[in-house]
């Protein structure tokens, strides 16, 4: 073999080698870790070679898409048969007000009460509750009373002798109350969550897709696969999907409006002359913030992508499409929460019976950067077994411990952001996609800064992930496209790795995550006998 030929072999396949260099060194210094690694080597050099075998095209390109979506998607759905239960379907008292302190059947309470011709909760408070002197005070309430014994029922907001419901009316009024309609039936919080994050994934993979086309039109068979995979799982909807309950339907189904929003957006700047993309992206937006108040920050952020302030009064009709539907919906929030709090702008959580002071609520700029280093850089706990991972607990609000682990380490590929700045710079992407991009990473950045002032739960982490991922996995590829020689083969393989490790890791989170909150899962088994293997 000559050494031209030895050379081009090294040069064309530079990006496994150092692969295999990196696995032998990784046994090296983790014994432990010999057949972990060696699973992952054969799956990755799997992928290599149909990447090798087949040619390179649009067609393949799209085929390694539509793959890891499907992977993506079916996982979702083996997750969520764990907390899939067929008797929630039923309209009984029995289903509707199981547990009803944690969080359980909230939406289809208030769904069952917005159809009888009520607006608060129904469920009627204990005596305990109205006669009781600190209400607000979380430390004398949970010292005086139980919620295991429905003395008073955890996260509702209670006003006045009533219950109301803090979480956002949007998921009743476009799910659940509809479903309640026409099949008389509940809906399960598990099916909502499924439903609303499988959503979510495929807005953020059609944006991301449609981002990339605009550059990189043919992109690496490996490295479409695994951002797509990547973006399932690091953007964190797994988790919720495994634990459903009212919480985590507020979260998914924000993320998804949220998205859903941008995704209108970006077909409007794509088709300028039709402002229905612009309507119905204004629309998206206000049933954003119907699911999670604090959406109101992406319509700001999105403000600046679409209005063009030096035109702005030859094109002020276009942009007003945009603010109707905003402002219809507005109102409608404002009249339901003044019925209900006697302030328009009370969404109820000033009155919500937590674990935590939500009544004198103060935000402190210690508190709030101590949480945002913890949602990015908290690492996890290391173990000798599969799965190598636990989750540290911190304090909520010096309160309540709760798990977390940082987005660092769940979407290490976000670390590329770095690369950003080539993207920004760049004269051959036209201005108002740089500002979409940008405008989208902004949305991720504010809504890490208010989830941060609650407290570190982890599954706050699904309500901003996908916002940092979208333009962090652009702004890689971009910089991809602008690099040559070696250099070229250096990110690939970087890109390569990091998007690897954050699948890896985020799959070995979600055993760890069941191990750690010990949910009866009627999937377990099966992850058990997976978990086995390692």
């Amino acid at each position: 073999m000559s050494k031209t030929t030895v050379k081009t072999i090294v040069k064309e396949h530079c990006g496994i080698l150092l692969f295999f260099l990196s696995s032998l060194l990784t046994c090296e210094v983790y014994p432990s870790l010999n057949k972990y690694v060696f699973y992952l080597t054969v799956f990755i050099t799997g992928l290599y070679c149909m990447r090798v075998l087949i040619k390179k095209s649009a067609l393949s390109s799209r085929f390694f898409a539509a793959l890891g979506v499907a992977c993506v998607i079916a996982l979702y759905f083996f997750v969520s048969l764990g907390s899939f239960y067929p008797d929630y379907f039923q309209p009984s008292e029995r289903i509707m007000f199981s547990y009803p302190y944690s969080g359980w059947n909230f939406y289809n309470a208030q769904a069952f009460a917005f159809k009888k011709g009520g607006i608060a909760f129904p469920y009627e408070p204990s005596d305990k509750l109205k006669n009781f002197d600190s209400t607000y005070d979380n430390t004398a309430l949970k010292k005086s009373l139980s919620h295991e014994k429905n003395d008073y029922i955890m996260d509702l907001s209670y006003y006045k002798g009533r219950y109301y419901m803090y979480f956002g009316i949007t998921p009743i009024l476009t799910f659940y109350l509809p479903f309640y309609y026409a099949a008389g039936k509940f809906i399960p919080d598990s099916v909502a969550v499924l439903f609303f994050s499988t959503a979510a994934f495929i807005a953020a993979f059609i944006i991301l897709n449609k981002l990339l086309s605009v550059f990189a039109p043919s992109r690496d068979f490996v490295l479409e696969f695994l951002k797509t995979l990547a973006l399932g799982l690091s953007s964190l909807f797994v988790f919720i999907i495994s634990y459903p309950r009212v919480y985590e339907a507020a979260i998914s189904s924000g993320v998804f409006f949220g998205l859903l929003s941008y995704l209108f957006l970006l077909f409007f700047l794509k088709n300028k002359n039709k402002s229905i993309f612009l309507f119905f992206s204004g629309l998206s937006a206000a049933l954003a913030v119907g699911c999670r108040p604090f959406y109101v920050l992406a319509i700001f952020a999105q403000i600046f992508v679409f209005v063009d302030f030096k035109e702005i009064k030859s094109k002020y009709k276009i942009y007003v499409s945009y603010f109707v539907p905003i402002f219809i919906y507005a109102v409608f929030l404002a009249a339901y929460n003044y019925i209900r709090f006697d302030s328009p702008f009370e969404f109820g959580a000033k009155y919500q019976l937590a674990n935590v002071d939500m009544y004198s609520w103060k935000i402190t700029a210690g508190y709030v950067a101590g949480a945002v280093k913890n949602f990015l850089f908290l690492k996890p706990i290391p173990v000798i077994d599969f799965p190598y991972v636990l989750f540290e607990k911190v304090l909520i609000r010096n309160s309540l411990p709760e798990a977390c682990v940082g987005l660092i380490y769940t979407a290490p590929f976000c670390a590329m952001a770095v690369t950003g700045f080539s993207y920004f710079k760049s004269k051959s992407i036209a201005p108002e996609y740089k500002k979409f991009t940008a405008s989208i990473f902004l949305c991720g950045a504010m809504i890490l800064l208010v989830v941060s002032s609650v407290g570190n739960l982890y599954r706050y982490m699904v309500d901003f992930s996908v916002y940092f991922i979208i333009p962090s996995i652009v702004f890689a590829f971009y910089y991809l496209e602008t690099l040559k020689g070696y250099k070229k083969y250096i990110m690939r393989f970087f890109m390569t790795f990091t998007m690897l490790a954050a699948i890896t890791f985020c799959c070995a989170i979600l055993v760890s995550l069941h191990s750690y909150r010990g949910v009866n899962m009627k999937s377990a088994q099966v992850i058990k006998t997976f978990s086995s293997i390692f």
